[in-house]
């Protein structure tokens, strides 16, 4: 009798996984012609094959501030579940799949949130090689282009 191996199927976050130090640059609601940009620490943990705790610890101007969000991916479907919230943000992807078998590339997730109380389009653009993340958050109401939002950039840490 001859015995096969199969590769096991990459778990969708275990590229991610690891210490990450950058920052969160945002667009300032109070004041929309400003950004503010702060220093952040990110400690992804996968959980299971689909699963994925992040752990955010940023520097709001001498202030420790602690966010932690479960990230989830099947079948097409994104989920971003923060500690403390109820809504779970939802989005769809046609290319994070593709994202998780690499270690370089880009993947895009569409959905919708609220923003300064008004429902808005949201564009996610997740983008990663072996030593960087970033991720994209671009917004828009009322089927006008989409306007950045927020953008972070990570380096992976040893």
């Amino acid at each position: 009798m001859a015995l096969t191996a199969q590769a096991a199927a990459p778990r969708a976050f275990d590229i991610f996984a690891g210490n990450w130090t950058g920052s969160l640059e945002y667009k300032d609601f109070q004041n929309p012609n400003r950004r503010v940009k702060i220093p952040v620490k990110l400690v992804v943990k996968p959980i299971d094959a689909n699963t994925a705790v992040w752990d955010f610890k940023y520097d709001d101007f001498g202030k420790a501030v602690v966010s932690s969000e479960t990230h989830s991916f099947k079948a097409g479907k994104y989920s971003v579940a923060t500690k403390g919230q109820a809504r779970v943000h939802s989005y769809t992807s046609m290319d994070f799949q593709a994202l998780t078998q690499s270690d370089d590339g880009k993947a895009v997730l569409i959905g919708t949130e609220i923003e300064v109380g008004r429902t808005v389009d949201v564009r996610r653009t997740i983008t990663l090689t072996s030593k960087t993340l970033s991720t994209l958050t671009e917004t828009r109401a009322n089927s006008e282009p989409f306007a950045f939002r927020n953008q972070s950039s990570y380096t992976r840490q040893p």
